[in-house]
């Protein structure tokens, strides 16, 4: 690694009034570019004409790291880069800390690999000079200008270059996060797809031909499976009743159990009954040997690669569904994510088309056990198709009553929290909307948390668990049982469904509590899907944000103006009552308030804000250069300030290029109002924020350079044109007095020159 050396002599006044004017186009064709070719055009066109080359190389975001040469532009062609990933001209780790640091990398063509090195050739280089892409400390890529001789940069050259490549990285993140906006969106999108799908599959094949149209296309079998158990819940019996295969369906009858023997039967209830997660992906047979007998018994049929997705009951698998590939497969994360948030409803869809199927079979109570399962059908059609909460929740607990025939129910939800659990929909209406339950040392709260099964209280006056607060309003109520259901919703406890009986000798029965079980299974799926969409609707919007921030930023070079938009777009983004951005002011030595904002309030004050002391939570942000996110002010064990009404706080530090500008702070008077994705995505914005500061700086910087320049040619002229040695005195003295405001000025001469001061 080396640096590029810097000229020793500063170009001519008409050099740097033209570069910083070929900034301001760069800047802006940056901006206005179509794709990154445009921006290395940019690039070449402007502050780079003396190069042969410009090419814009891009890293991956996780190891192994590779480079991806994204563009490339010379003097008269623009070529189309193979798009393959390399592994070299990349960094080793002293030359990345360089570049974070914005110090250029050159390369020399014979430290590069044969592969490059031809093509550098191919352009007449021998010379390749390195600038880091840049958003925060993250080092996205690189500008890399390229020229036939080693070439020396001016100091001016290096500012701007460093300058370019920020706005360049801005741009590459910002289409990274839309990226990313558009591939939740999908996600989200076919998640719905599949799970509106399946919850109006009729029967098992409708399931099987939904993962397949949807998830698994390419699959050479989909199938289905029932497990039977003997004593001591032992597995007596597997039988494989319904495939899907690429051009056939098929209900069908294979005892796999008999096929494999006793012994493998033994080996199952061990492996899958101690596997307590719901999907299984193996990607490679050959590499990841599980053990499993059903999955060698799938190898006979031609499988390398497969999914198995479990259904259970009472711990125990009832049921499953194995996806199978011809060939080894890599899973990614969004399937992953696919195929376990579809293990529930896959799971809820299948146990009701069997409780169907055993109604089907049997003689005694059909009519009712018919109903209800209609109930439930109608439930799950509808929950489909809500997407407001408080009516998911008001149909669910009146489906409830009829499906159950308890006298009341009531659904309530539990605060971020966990401190508090609210009443918020009940069927019949008796006047407990709103109710708040204390979970603190709640013992039916602990039950759920823990278990995460039904609790069944036959007699609420006997029963120890119940809070005394609790047993007093359920007897005021004329309650004599009743049973909690946890709503569990992606494997946290988010709130309980309370079913009350109001006669003595009918508590909670067996048929009861599955019926309620699997319609809190429904439930639970419909607030996460109601929560899921608005999750992602909400991130969406928060991307667009951040999108709209960085273009405002990159079309101002108005400090003022840029603290504006950060306090516009991050109140769109977050919810928030206080908002404030501190800079460091070296002469108070402590942060000055720049811009603030409270309720809908704005204000920017760029030196005259109030002055704020670096101790306490900002000095360890300060030092740290950590943001720190506190869900709760008011559970922290020293309240900050106890007259501040904030609950919720994030505070952030402003950092770029290895120093620490500032801070930025936010809160809201709701506790735990702020999730990860929150976090992560306001921490993207003040990143954001530290680049425009910094690229702020960099064009004033140049404009004074310019300036200063200008300045000193006007003089030079000027005393070219005297030959009195006065005349030149008095032109000095008043030229530079007026540049720098003064009142009043002075030369004073030597002793053998002359006695007098000129004022």
């Amino acid at each position: 690694m080396s640096k590029p050396p810097v000229s020793g002599s500063p170009n001519s006044s008409p050099a740097v009034r033209d570069f910083a004017g070929d900034l301001v186009l760069a800047s802006r064709m940056i901006t206005a570019a179509r794709d990154y070719s445009d921006m290395a055009l940019g690039v070449m066109y402007t502050v780079a004409q003396p190069m042969s080359a410009v090419a814009l190389s891009l890293y991956d975001a996780a190891p192994p790291r590779q480079r991806t040469l994204a563009a490339l532009v010379t003097s008269d062609t623009v070529a189309s880069p193979d798009a393959t990933p390399r592994a070299d001209l990349l960094p080793d780790p002293v030359q990345l800390d360089a570049l974070r640091h914005g110090l250029p990398v050159v390369w020399n063509v014979q430290e590069v690999g044969e592969t490059t090195r031809r093509e550098l050739e191919s352009l007449q280089t021998t010379w390749v000079a390195s600038f880091a892409l840049r958003s925060g400390d993250d080092v996205l890529g690189t500008l890399d200008v390229l020229n036939a001789q080693p070439y020396t940069f001016s100091t001016e050259e290096i500012d701007a270059y460093i300058t370019i490549c920020d706005l360049i990285g801005v741009a590459v993140r910002s289409r990274f996060l839309l990226g990313q906006t558009q591939a939740a969106l999908d996600e989200t999108r076919l998640l719905y797809q599949v799970n509106r799908a399946i919850l109006g599959a009729q029967d098992t094949l409708d399931v099987l031909r939904a993962l397949r149209q949807h998830l698994a296309p390419e699959a050479i079998i989909i199938g289905h499976l029932t497990v039977g158990y003997g004593a001591g819940d032992q597995i007596n019996r597997v039988t494989i009743d319904t495939i899907s295969l690429p051009h056939e369906e098929q209900v069908i009858e294979i005892p796999v159990g008999e096929m494999i023997g006793a012994e493998n039967l033994a080996r199952l209830n061990v492996i899958w009954n101690a596997n307590l997660s719901a999907v299984s992906m193996i990607e490679n047979f050959e590499t990841s040997p599980t053990g499993d007998p059903l999955a060698d018994f799938s190898r006979q049929s031609g499988v390398n690669s497969y999914i198995a997705i479990a259904v259970r009951e009472g711990g125990l698998i009832r049921e499953g569904i194995s996806i199978g590939f011809a060939e080894p497969r890599s899973f990614s994360p969004q399937e992953r994510r696919l195929y376990e948030a579809l293990a529930d409803p896959i799971g809820i869809v299948l146990q009701t088309h069997r409780l169907l199927r055993e109604s089907r079979q049997a003689a005694h109570g059909l009519s009712k056990q018919v109903r209800v399962l209609q109930i439930i059908n109608d439930l799950a059609i509808s929950i489909s198709a809500t997407r407001d909460e408080k009516l998911l929740l008001d149909q669910s607990s009146q489906v409830i009553v009829a499906a159950t025939g308890v006298d009341h129910c009531g659904i309530a939800l539990v605060n971020p929290s966990e401190t508090v659990s609210q009443v918020v929909s009940e069927y019949p209406a008796h006047g407990t909307i709103g109710v708040q339950i204390p979970l603190t040392d709640n013992p039916v709260f602990g039950i759920l948390q823990n278990t995460r099964l039904p609790l069944v209280v036959d007699n609420i006056q006997m029963d120890e668990r119940l809070p005394a607060a609790s047993r007093h309003l359920l007897e005021r109520m004329g309650v004599k049982a009743l049973a909690f259901l946890p709503l569990i919703v992606s494997g946290k406890l988010v709130g309980s469904i309370g079913l009350d009986i109001y006669a003595a000798d009918r508590p909670p029965t067996p048929d009861m509590m599955d019926i309620a079980q699997t319609i809190a299974s429904q439930v639970a799926l419909g607030l996460q899907n109601i929560r899921l969409l608005a999750d992602a609707q909400r991130r969406a919007e928060q991307f667009q944000r951040i999108t709209a921030f960085s273009q405002s930023v990159q079309a101002t070079l108005e400090l003022p103006t840029v603290f504006d938009n950060m306090l516009a777009e991050s109140a769109r983004m977050l919810p928030q009552d206080q908002m404030s951005i501190s800079l460091y002011d070296p002469v108070a030595g402590a942060l000055r308030v720049v811009a603030e904002r409270n309720s809908s309030a704005r204000a920017v004050e760029s030196s005259s804000g109030d002055l704020i002391p670096i101790s306490g939570h900002i000095a360890k942000v300060w030092s740290d250069w950590e943001l720190l996110h506190i869900p709760d002010l008011h559970r922290l064990r020293e309240r900050t300030n106890p007259n501040s009404s904030l609950r919720s706080w994030i505070l952030a530090p402003i950092v770029a290029r290895g120093r620490i500008l500032g801070l930025v702070s936010v809160g809201s008077a709701q506790p735990y109002v702020y999730s990860e994705t929150d976090v992560a995505l306001f921490r993207q914005m003040v990143t954001q924020l530290a680049v425009a500061i910094e690229n702020v700086e960099a064009y004033t910087q140049s404009q004074r350079l310019v300036q200063s320049e200008a300045l000193l040619n006007a003089i030079s002229a000027q005393l070219q044109n005297q030959l009195d040695i006065e005349q030149m005195l008095e032109i000095a003295v008043g030229e530079l007095g007026r540049a720098i405001g003064a009142r009043r000025a002075r030369i004073r001469l030597g002793a053998d020159f002359s006695a007098e001061q000129k004022s």
